[in-house]
């Protein structure tokens, strides 16, 4: 009876698991906006598949979020700026299609903090204390699809200014 149940149990989890391809569907890569304020920056999302994919807007919760790394090698963790409720969206783009999205708006709230590198949480705006002068390695990750594995862009060595 245990071998039964086992095997229908199995079975259960097996039908009821969700299956996605976990073959690359896009790209992200990112830039300050402007080379001179490095509070702002575009992040470019390409369409890497053979066919057209419908994706979350990086303006969603959770969509983009920055890893720093000071120059000691630490994570360093982002601070909260304010409460946002963000209208979901989603972009469709074709084979080879790029999306830009900047984060002025958002910059212009943590700049008044003194922050940079602003992004959405679930329902919260945060960014990083960035000090003048100093060097931080920085990824963006992007989840195209919510609640599944994001992709991520190369790490970037910059020096704040």
């Amino acid at each position: 009876m245990r071998l039964i149940s086992l095997v229908f149990t199995v079975f259960v989890l097996a039908v009821e698991a969700p299956v996605w391809a976990e073959v690359p569907i896009a790209s992200v890569d990112w830039a300050f906006t402007q080379p001179a304020n490095h509070h702002a920056v575009a992040i470019t999302i390409k369409n890497i598949s053979g066919q057209d994919q419908k994706m979350q807007h990086p303006g969603n919760r959770q969509a983009i979020a920055f890893v720093v790394i000071d120059d000691q090698g630490n994570v360093m963790k982002p601070e909260g700026v304010a409460k946002v409720d963000p209208m979901r969206q989603d972009v469709v783009l074709k084979p080879g299609g790029t999306f830009e999205y900047t984060t002025d708006r958002l910059a212009e709230l943590a700049q008044e903090e003194g922050l940079s590198l602003p992004f959405l949480t679930g329902t919260g705006l945060f960014a990083y204390n960035l000090k003048t002068g100093s060097n931080y390695r920085v990824t963006v990750i992007y989840r195209p699809y919510a609640g599944r594995a994001g992709i991520a862009s190369a790490e970037q060595v910059v020096m704040f200014k």
